[in-house]
C-alpha cells in the first residue's frame, strides 16, 4: 500500500507540474501581448501628439 501511495503522490505531484507549467506559458503569453499592446499605444499616442503639434 505504502508504493501504491507513493505512486499516487508521484501521479499527483506530475498534474500539478504540469498545470504550473501551463499556466506559467499562459502568464508568458499574457505578458507579451500586454507588453506588444503599450508597445502600439504609445507609437499611436506619439502619432497623435505630432498630429496635434503640427497643427
Amino acid at each position: 500500500e505504502n508504493a501504491e501511495t507513493s505512486i499516487s503522490l508521484e501521479n499527483s505531484l506530475n498534474a500539478k507540474e504540469k498545470i504550473i507549467s501551463e499556466l506559467h506559458m499562459e502568464l508568458h503569453n499574457l505578458e507579451a501581448t500586454l507588453s506588444n499592446e503599450r508597445e502600439q499605444h504609445m507609437n499611436e499616442m506619439k502619432a497623435l501628439k505630432a498630429i496635434v503639434n503640427d497643427k
